[in-house]
């Protein structure tokens, strides 16, 4: 596990040191947070460092203390600040709190580039993992569960670390190459891991997936470390399987992303209990005649797209997915709005009568997402 003393191993902290807690050093460092407001308990973790430039403190020292107060609540692993911008100096009790508490608090240099101090620490964090012997050998273990037909072997790792095969995990899947989602991943994982929940983490050159006891995302706010989200990456979760049944689970949260990505949906954190009611659309034997029934209703608009080189379908599609609000459609597809009225007034001739309204506006909507979950080029 790294420390707060091995950051100053790492080149981007060179130049820092150490302003008060010193006795804290050893702290394990989980994961690495930014934080430029006077109260950031809501969305602190266990064994977060975090990094200031104390700028919501210039006009209000006194929110400085209750800053420090909500870092050693939350058990934060230490606190980076950068003086001289903002704030010239600490006062007295603030170094005081620190020591008595434990909580190491390091000068910046003003140089310091967040960027590289988060991707430094996060590549660290990560090698420490893979270095770990016990995390390694879970990590491959899952790989076989997930992955290989046989896998008793993989089975027998997991006992022998105290996880019986009937335990119960879920799998937490980050879509997005590794290097794309370090951060991301380290965030997630360290949440996971505050909990005593992680028992492992697999990367592949598309997702990370970790296996984590029974998780439940709707109880964690992930809106504070939007900013970690690379575009058009999700966290999405299975349910919860014992481990011999655990890849249900992984093959549960691909549904979550692909339906996550048929919706066009923002960036975030989705479990499988928002979305698990349009599974029976993307699966199932009966598949074939949903999408013959799909194709029926919308084959005027896609007929009229291929002789046209346009694309009504989509629009409705966006349409639909915002509410049927013309201002944000026409926003998200880049259009005016003149524009937009132009391709739903032809939409709406192509169709059945009142096809946006009641009980036909829900068949309209089922119908295509069935089409971009099955038919549709380069959806899957």
């Amino acid at each position: 596990m790294i420390t707060v003393r091995q950051l100053f191993d790492l080149p981007v902290f060179q130049g820092s040191e150490i302003l008060a807690g010193e006795k804290g050093v050893d702290h394990p460092v989980r994961c690495i947070d930014i934080a430029e407001v006077p109260d950031p308990s809501l969305w602190l973790d266990p064994g977060v460092f975090i990094l200031t430039t104390a700028y919501a403190f210039h006009k209000e020292k006194r929110s400085l203390m209750f800053f420090l107060e909500s870092l050693v609540r939350s058990r934060a692993a230490g606190l980076g600040i950068k003086l001289g911008r903002f704030l010239d100096e600490l006062p007295r009790e603030f170094g005081e709190y620190a020591d008595k508490f434990n909580m190491p608090v390091i000068l910046l240099p003003l140089e310091l580039r967040y960027t590289h101090a988060i991707r430094s620490v996060t590549e660290a964090i990560l090698k420490d993992e893979e270095r770990d012997p016990d995390f390694s050998d879970l990590s491959e273990s899952l790989s076989k569960l997930l992955f290989c037909e046989s896998y008793e072997d993989a089975l027998a790792t997991f006992e022998a670390a105290g996880i019986s095969r009937s335990s119960k995990g879920v799998v937490l899947m980050i879509a997005g190459t590794p290097s794309e989602t370090a951060v991301l991943t380290s965030v997630i994982a360290g949440i996971v891991q505050s909990e005593g929940d992680l028992f492992a983490v697999v990367r592949t050159s598309s997702e990370t997936l970790i296996l984590s006891r029974p998780f439940v995302l709707e109880e964690h706010d992930f809106s504070k470390a939007v900013k970690f989200f690379p575009k058009g990456t999700f966290v999405t979760s299975g349910g919860e399987y014992s481990l011999e049944e655990i890849r249900s689970s992984y093959e549960e949260a691909k549904l979550c992303r692909r339906l996550l990505k048929i919706f066009a949906s923002p960036e975030g954190a989705y479990s499988k209990a928002e979305l698990e009611v349009f599974f029976p659309f993307l699966q199932g034997e009966s598949s074939g005649l949903l999408k013959e029934n799909a194709l029926r209703l919308l084959s005027p608009v896609i007929e009229y797209d291929s002789a046209n080189r346009a694309s009504l379908l989509q629009t409705l599609w966006m349409f639909m997915l915002c509410d049927c609000d013309h201002a944000k459609t026409a926003q998200r597809l880049h259009l005016h709005r003149n524009s937009l009225r132009y391709r739903l007034a032809k939409i709406r001739r192509l169709l059945p009568e009142n096809s946006l309204n009641g009980v036909a506006f829900h068949r309209l909507f089922l119908a295509l997402m069935i089409y971009f979950a099955h038919c549709a080029p380069c959806t899957n």
